[in-house]
């Protein structure tokens, strides 16, 4: 697992933050160098910080961006649709973002949101859902050899 060095020095601080672990030490080294050294062991977990924690730290760095489009479409949506207000759908379409990041994508580092949640689309059937491109480093991880976006379904009616 690759950690960028803003994660590196967001999961040191955090741990810094509630443990006395010895974190100055830790700075300049790699992730897997921080393991072999055992920063990251069974030990932190008696000291309330598991590596869950952790994961969840590292989870939370996925930066998200609203295109224009997905901006427009969460601006027309009704208030019964993911949420009463603007605010509430963004942070809607960014939650689940965040969720089938850390389930499907975890080592990306940034997402588009390309469109607002729709039904349909280029398959008249398909559910509510909205296009998401995920990347990591500038390169586009791609949700399978023919389609860039990954498609996240709301559960919406």
């Amino acid at each position: 697992m690759r950690v960028s060095f803003t994660a590196l020095t967001f999961m040191a601080a955090a741990i810094s933050a509630v443990t006395a672990y010895p974190v100055n030490e830790a700075r300049g080294y790699s992730y897997d160098e921080l393991v072999a050294r055992d920063y990251f062991s069974p030990e932190l977990e008696v000291r309330g910080f598991g590596y869950d924690d952790i994961e969840d730290l590292y989870r939370r760095t996925l930066h998200v961006e609203f295109s224009k489009s997905a901006k427009k479409d969460i601006k027309k949506m009704g208030s019964n649709h993911m949420g009463h207000t603007e605010a509430d759908r963004y942070a809607s379409h960014e939650a689940m973002v965040h969720d089938y990041h850390g389930k499907h994508v975890p080592h990306a580092d940034h997402a588009i949101v390309l469109h607002g949640a729709h039904p349909g689309g280029s398959d008249k059937h398909e559910p509510d859902h909205f296009g998401v491109v995920f990347s990591q480093g500038g390169h586009v991880i791609p949700k399978d050899a023919e389609h860039r976006a990954h498609h996240i379904y709301t559960g919406h009616k």
